[in-house]
């Protein structure tokens, strides 16, 4: 399984953990498991969440899926070679079939914590040139400027009570953040 730094993996909520989750997808003959991404963001009314207590305060959101299949990051251990990096550890692929399970996982997004954090996380990364112009990877974030942070209200965004509850129902196709970076 791949996930980065500020991902949470979420079984789908009819499952009780990822094992068993997994491991029904593995008895089904799937060998790739794609999670739907609810991308967490704190609002104008709620600006900071950078504390160890994220996860409880952070309860804003919206589901983003600019493509189909967007995030693969599960997949069966296979003989051959196995491949992330060409889609930007956003999908897999080895040789044979990817036979990708019909059922998604959920995966919390802490895209950032505050405005603050947003400027420290992004406003001073330098991105390699190949893959900002040759691959397209990373999107908004190397034309993002700290002065370009803007919070969304909470009508904007979802607000979730349970991990239970995520809705990705009419995701986004573009992060919040994009819009602002020139």
């Amino acid at each position: 399984m791949h996930l980065d730094a500020d991902e949470i993996h979420l079984p789908p909520a009819s499952y009780s953990s990822l094992v068993s989750a997994i491991a029904a997808a593995d008895a089904l003959g799937f060998n790739a498991i794609e999670a739907s991404e609810f991308t967490f963001i704190p609002t104008r009314e709620a600006p900071d969440h950078d504390n160890p207590d994220y996860q409880q305060t952070l309860r804003t959101y919206y589901p983003f899926r600019p493509t189909s299949p967007h995030c693969v990051r599960a997949y069966k251990k296979q003989d051959g070679p196995m491949e992330i990096a060409w889609s930007g550890g956003h999908r897999v692929r080895f040789r044979g079939p990817v036979r990708l399970s019909p059922v998604r996982f959920r995966m919390k997004h802490y895209l950032f914590l505050s405005a603050e954090h947003a400027a420290r996380k992004y406003g001073g990364r330098r991105f390699r040139s190949e893959e900002v112009n040759g691959l397209g990877w990373h999107g908004w974030r190397p034309r993002l400027r700290p002065g370009d942070i803007q919070l969304p209200n909470t009508t904007q965004v979802r607000t979730t009570t349970t991990d239970d509850d995520l809705d990705e129902a009419n995701p986004w196709l573009a992060h919040w953040l994009e819009r602002y970076a020139s």
